[in-house]
């Protein structure tokens, strides 16, 4: 009886010691903090590899768990941490505070719900290594505040979504390191996707740049549209309504208006100029200023960067390269027996003009005859009159 009695004092005496301690030590005799416990070390300070060192949370099942009800843990048993064993029995009422237990694992109390540790504000967060509990409309990828939505990859912005609202910084879409991502950025309703799209955009708006460095030097120009890596690069001045389509498409072009680039390398003749087109190096245009299909307007130029008619055929001094061929003309749909109907000529510029009939010179006998006959040209450029139509 007398050892149990010494026994129950050493224990009162040493619980006492512990109350009024400032910091409490397992198997150390410094401790660093309120509780500091260490494994079961040697003589040399080295852990026992017999020692299962370590704390255990008490252990208990979801069923354990909600046979305590919803009001036993309150504000008081903030920072309880359990260790949720088995989740086939027991629930996760959204109602409860049991709602994020839908997995093993270890629990802290919050004051109103248990968290699983690792999982950030709740069980139900994204996790790199992918989500199964997805329900379409209601979880998302996003902010809830009026803030942008930002990507990064190696620590380098990547990616952002700017909020739709119509203010200022609204309606942006951009993908890609360095895209749309200058310090003064302030426009609104743009698309950059690609590396360094849009990259010096400050208060451009209702561009769309795809590719790399599309639009790259572009900062205050509106309603561009450059596809194709490089395209529409160098424009910088004052542009506006541009298209560049392919690869280095726009190349050169620092400004202007209305200008339509498609095809690799394609650019316009004049660096600043407006309404000018180039469809693969080969058909040019210029005065295209019309935004009325009914009132059209421009010239077209075949291998002629700078045409001066409606139609203007370029080439070179070449057979087979610089001509205009009209394959069925010969055939006997298109054969005229029209007395008014006109001839036509070319003027010594290469520009095609008609003439009537009657103003031909006659220089020889060759076009007289009676009856109905055809006035050809024979291979020497001479007229000539034929009772047949006239052959190649």
């Amino acid at each position: 009886m007398k050892k149990i009695i010494l026994l129950s004092t050493s224990i009162t005496l040493n619980l006492l010691s512990i109350s009024y301690a400032q910091t409490i030590g397992i198997n150390t005799n410094d401790p660093k903090s309120t509780l500091d416990i260490n494994g079961k070390k040697d003589t040399s300070g080295n852990l026992l590899a017999t020692d299962i060192t370590g704390i255990q949370a008490p252990r208990l099942t979801r069923a354990e768990l909600t046979s305590k009800g919803n009001t036993l843990y309150g504000t008081d048993q903030k920072g309880v941490l359990i260790y949720i064993t088995d989740i086939t029995g027991g629930d996760a009422d959204a109602a409860s505070p049991r709602v994020n237990v839908t997995a093993t694992g270890y629990y802290y109390f919050d004051g109103a719900a248990w968290i699983k540790v690792g999982s950030g504000t709740a069980a139900n967060d994204w996790h790199t290594t992918g989500n199964n509990d997805i329900v379409d409309g209601t979880n998302f990828l996003g902010t809830t505040n009026h803030v942008s939505l930002a990507f990064r990859v190696n620590n380098q912005p990547a990616g952002r979504i700017t909020p739709s609202d119509g203010s200022s910084l609204s309606d942006n879409i951009f993908f890609g390191a360095g895209a749309g991502t200058s310090p003064d950025f302030a426009g609104t309703a743009n698309v950059g996707i690609g590396y360094n799209a849009l990259n010096a955009n400050t208060i451009g708006a209702n561009n769309v740049a795809i590719g790399k460095e599309a639009l790259a030097a572009n900062t205050s120009n509106n309603d561009n549209i450059a596809i194709g890596s490089y395209a529409l690069r160098d424009l910088s001045g004052s542009g506006l309504d541009n298209i560049g389509i392919g690869f280095r498409a726009g190349k050169g072009i620092t400004g202007g208006v209305m200008n339509i680039m498609i095809g690799n390398h394609s650019g316009g003749s004049n660096p600043d100029g407006n309404y000018q087109l180039n469809i693969g190096n080969a058909i040019y245009g210029t005065g295209f200023s019309s935004n009325n299909p009914a009132l059209p307007a421009g010239k077209i130029g075949l291998l002629i960067p700078d045409p001066t008619e409606l139609l203007d055929l370029g080439g070179f001094n070449a057979i087979g390269q610089g001509g205009l061929r009209i394959r069925n003309i010969n055939s006997t749909g298109y054969i005229s027996s029209v007395m008014s109907d006109k001839i036509v000529v070319a003027d010594s510029s290469g520009v095609l003009k008609t003439m009537s009939a009657a103003n031909i010179v006659k220089s020889s006998s060759s076009l007289s005859g009676t009856g109905n006959a055809y006035a050809c040209i024979n291979p020497a450029g001479q007229i000539f009159r034929s009772p047949t139509p006239c052959t190649p």
